[in-house]
């Protein structure tokens, strides 16, 4: 989770896309798109793997489809705006990834949703989301954002997603929360990333790790 425009899609896709990547480990990953146009992203996924930049993949696209080659069968990227959680357990059990990363989970409709409070509609998506990643047998990377708390804060936890304080991180096995500085005063982005897991059930380890980001 994070605040808007904190990196949360290029995080996700540098942990499928990048070399030595989940994908270049043998992973079969599917990407599912409810913000930007998914194109974008797929554009970014490239510049991920190949090391090129938006301008270098452009006018030398025969070059980028080679070099991206090896990762793109097992790199599946779908737009899903407006879906129920239901369409996507449908593509999910048809398409059979390891990993599916949902950017945003929080955007899913859920059938009986409408008649719900925001915090009840955003645990019931959870918990069906979680059961969905079991029944499946694939492992679900929900990104999320940071409630207004978070902004300009460098350590983003659990405890301020945005929407609930309890039902969405009791679902979650792991919580990996991106936080930054405000931008510099004369407008240069700031680059540094300090990536917070405030829980986690599967190694134990809560603590936070930092990183550049890289916009090109």
């Amino acid at each position: 989770l994070a605040r808007p425009e904190t990196g949360k899609t290029a995080f996700a896709i540098s942990l499928a896309a990048s070399p030595e990547g989940w994908v270049d480990q043998g992973a079969r990953v599917l990407y599912l798109g409810n913000e930007e146009d998914v194109r974008r992203t797929k554009l970014r996924a490239v510049m991920s793997y190949t090391g090129m930049n938006r301008e270098e993949v452009i006018d030398n696209p025969q070059l980028a489809s080679q070099l991206y080659s090896p990762i793109a069968d097992n790199l599946i990227m779908m737009d899903i705006h407006d879906w129920e959680l239901s369409k996507v357990d449908a593509l999910i059990e048809k398409v059979k990834p390891d990993i599916a990363i949902i950017d945003q989970v929080d955007k899913l409709a859920l059938a009986n949703g409408s008649t719900m409070k925001t915090y009840e509609r955003l645990g019931e998506l959870y918990i069906q989301t979680r059961a969905m990643a079991y029944r499946r047998n694939c492992a679900v990377v929900a990104l999320t954002q940071a409630s207004a708390e978070g902004a300009g804060h460098t350590i983003i936890t659990g405890d301020i997603a945005a929407g609930s304080k309890t039902d969405k991180q009791a679902e979650a096995d792991v919580i990996i929360g991106i936080g930054k500085m405000e931008d510099h005063a004369d407008g240069t982005p700031e680059i540094m990333r300090y990536l917070t897991i405030s829980k986690n059930k599967l190694t134990g380890f809560h603590g936070t790790r930092l990183c550049k980001i890289d916009p090109k």
